[in-house]
């Protein structure tokens, strides 16, 4: 891959995954699927749910939350919680670390 082209390498990975592609290994998934109890659940419309479909039930939910979305930098929806007195002063005894990290340490 170093030496070959770029433009060329698709090509040649299309052509190897054709020549690859077996077609017999997955249609023979098919085959007693109606015995095997996993493949029956799985799918089962009752049984399998996407975890996108148990928090956006329509595409209109989804939009409206889109729409709702903003990128001001004042957003009057957002709570800001402010340090007490009291809580400043317990943060500025809390002792000061140093770390030095070498990149051997990452």
């Amino acid at each position: 891959p170093d030496v070959v082209p770029r433009f060329e390498r698709r090509s040649m990975r299309l052509i190897s995954e054709e020549e690859a592609f077996d077609a017999e290994r997955y249609i023979g998934d098919y085959f007693g699927a109606a015995d095997d109890i996993l493949f029956t659940m799985a799918m089962d419309s009752n049984c399998f749910i996407p975890h996108w479909e148990k928090y956006i039930n329509r595409v209109d939910d989804l939009i409206d939350g889109l729409n709702g979305l903003s990128t001001s930098d004042v957003d009057t929806k957002c709570h800001v919680t402010k340090f007490t007195e009291e809580d400043n002063l317990r943060l500025s005894r809390l002792p000061r670390c140093k770390f030095t990290l070498n990149h051997t340490d990452l």
